[in-house]
């Protein structure tokens, strides 16, 4: 029917745009990168990455936080967060 494929065509829109989002902050991330311009937190993150730690101990302020930089970097599934 017409509204399905107005609802398809609205879902296949939105995850384009979502994915284009994705490109442009992995893009600006690796500029960032290259430039040695990430603040030190991501260092620091990407040190203990590195090191194969998989539990980490936060401030409960900083949960949503660092779950949205573990799911860019597609390891959140092996992250066990604790925060207090």
């Amino acid at each position: 029917t017409a509204d399905k494929k107005r609802e398809e065509a609205r879902i296949q829109k939105e995850k384009e745009e979502r994915e284009q989002k994705a490109q442009q902050e992995i893009d600006e991330f690796s500029n960032k990168l290259s430039k040695n311009m990430l603040d030190q937190f991501y260092y620091d993150l990407m040190k203990i990455i590195s090191q194969g730690t998989t539990i980490y101990k936060i401030k409960k302020d900083d949960q949503k936080k660092l779950e949205q930089i573990l799911d860019f970097f597609t390891i959140r599934d092996y992250v066990k967060i604790i925060s207090n």
